[in-house]
């Protein structure tokens, strides 16, 4: 096999951030059998612990400051070889296009003996606590969220947060304290906003950090989804489809899908656990194309469901989900021997339409208003909308705590859509490596600020 450094090429330009002495190396993430891109790989400077995520175009940028320019650049991807690279050999003027290489093994030659994929979650879940972190810890994460409608950017809010993680009492379940470090926020809502003031983004359909920077469902960690829980593993149906690489270690692929024989609209998707241990390194799931129909009340934790679902049925208001997708990766971490959350992505796509009383409500208020504002306002309003939304959490710091912060300014959640416009070009977001913006964020980005100008 070739040697994977022969594999880097030399495609864009290095800059210089000369007021802090930075090197900005931008480059782009694929697959070296067939060039396609590869969203969503871990890069991270070593021995200095700084790293980035390349997005969902496999573009990355890190930011370098001058103590770590010899550093060695070590990529980590699932089911890819580990590329390990010294900077130190490469000029200012360059910058990378990475290519992994594909890694699997053969079943027969890694299982002794045949695996039923729900006895592997079953002891996945029984072997939780023994396999990811309950210690006191902070950490950093970065987390980004967007909205739309009607293909409409509506908001861009950026957050670099500390937190705290620790067990409660009972050793069951995770809790948190949080406070931001910057934050900032663009947005395009108009101040006669209504509808629109009904935030659906974020982890689990709501915008703020309540599920918390390392929250994930097993406790009300992993959340425990139909297809996780053996109570309605009959609703599914499982196949361990491989064994890969993450981090040095072998990895089982279980892919499920819902049964066809359950009409309502589950999930599909993979979990990846660990060989040896059977700890969780990845849970990817998105709604499933054989569920006939959508049951609001399978809608996650992110509503006041009674309050919601009275609403609906009082009002004629519709709502069709049309899609909802979460990734959640782990990585591991060598120093404790456990797997730790450190990155989740989250999208939704819904259908939502007014009855013609409520449309006529909002009309009818909007007769109060000045005349250019009621012009803008009435240019809003539909009678159906498309609403969509996404987030991106990255954990980039982890460390062991050995108390919590008890003083007002940390929180139990934080939602970063709740702050007013905060200023863009603040000098941090300069040299913090935060994951690159893909192009057509950026392109949505542009056309705010010229509307804002």
């Amino acid at each position: 096999m070739k040697h994977p450094l022969l594999f880097i090429t030399l495609f864009l330009s290095v800059t210089i951030g000369l007021s802090q002495n930075l090197r900005t190396y931008e480059g782009k993430t694929i697959d070296a059998e067939n060039n396609e891109v590869l969203p969503f790989v871990k890069l991270q400077l070593q021995p200095s612990g700084l790293g980035t995520l390349s997005n969902s175009e496999g573009e990355f940028s890190l930011k370098i400051p001058e103590h770590a320019w010899q550093d060695e650049l070590v990529i980590y991807h699932l089911g890819y070889e580990k590329l390990q690279i010294k900077l130190g050999d490469y000029s200012p003027q360059q910058s990378l296009e990475i290519q992994l290489e594909p890694r699997s093994y053969e079943l027969e030659a890694v299982l002794i003996t045949p695996q039923d994929p729900r006895d592997l979650i079953r002891q996945a879940l029984e072997n939780y606590a023994d396999n990811h972190p309950f210690y006191t810890r902070k950490m950093t994460a970065f987390y980004r969220e967007t909205s739309s409608i009607n293909d409409t950017l509506l908001d861009i809010a950026e957050a670099v947060i500390d937190a705290y993680v620790y067990a409660d009492e009972a050793g069951a379940n995770y809790q948190s304290k949080v406070k931001p470090v910057k934050v900032r926020r663009l947005t395009n809502r108009s101040p006669n906003d209504t509808l629109m003031d009904i935030n659906l983004t974020g982890s689990h359909l709501n915008p703020s950090l309540q599920k918390r920077p390392d929250k994930i469902a097993i406790d009300k960690g992993l959340e425990l989804k139909s297809f996780m829980n053996p109570e309605t593993f009959k609703f599914y149906s499982y196949q361990i489809k491989g064994v890969t690489e993450y981090y040095g270690r072998q990895v089982y692929i279980i892919h499920f899908d819902q049964n066809k024989r359950f009409g309502s609209k589950l999930y599909t998707g993979e979990i990846y656990l660990d060989l040896k241990t059977l700890a969780f390194a990845r849970v990817k799931y998105q709604f499933s194309e054989l569920g006939k129909r959508f049951r609001f009340t399978q809608l996650a934790e992110g509503f006041k469901m009674g309050l919601m679902k009275g609403l609906l049925r009082m009002g004629g208001i519709r709502i069709d989900i049309l899609q909802h997708n979460v990734q959640i990766d782990y990585e591991f971490n060598r120093s404790d021997g456990l797997w730790h959350k450190h990155f989740v992505k989250e999208g939704f796509h819904l259908w939502l339409k007014l009855p013609k009383w409520m449309f006529n409500l909002m009309l009818k208020q909007s007769d109060e208003m000045s005349k250019s504002e009621r012009k803008d306002f009435i240019s809003q309003l539909k009678p159906t909308y498309s609403i969509v939304g996404s987030s991106e959490l990255l954990i980039t710091k982890i460390e062991k705590a050995s108390s919590v912060p008890k003083d007002k300014s940390w929180t139990n959640t934080y939602d970063p859509l709740k702050e007013n416009l905060v200023n863009n070009d603040d000098p941090f977001w300069k040299s913090y490596n935060y994951i690159k913006p893909s192009a057509s964020l950026q392109l949505m980005e542009q056309r705010i600020r010229q509307q804002l100008e």
